[in-house]
């Protein structure tokens, strides 16, 4: 599992039917890329959503999408982190 942490990303995933991700930093914004490319750069920011801090919300990924997911902070968060569901098909 090499699983979410910084500006990596999860692979695509073939047998993928549900992905669930919330954003539990305090202080930092969650960017979501379906695809592979994230960029927090104010003002050139690319994502498919943004989850603030402190928000208690989650980003549903579509169902059946089966591609990559990339994520990123804006800043720095010594005890924030992801919290991610994904449940898959049996091969």
């Amino acid at each position: 599992d090499r699983g979410l942490a910084g500006d990596r990303g999860r692979d695509a995933e073939p047998r993928r039917g549900y992905f669930l991700i919330t954003n539990q930093s305090a202080t930092a914004n969650l960017y979501i890329a379906l695809g592979p490319t994230v960029d927090t750069t104010p003002g050139a920011e690319v994502a498919s959503i943004i989850l603030p801090p402190s928000a208690f919300a989650g980003y549903e990924i579509p169902q059946r999408y089966t591609g990559p997911v990339t994520i990123a902070w804006d800043a720095e968060d010594a005890d924030g982190f992801a919290l991610l569901t994904q449940g898959l098909y049996p091969a």
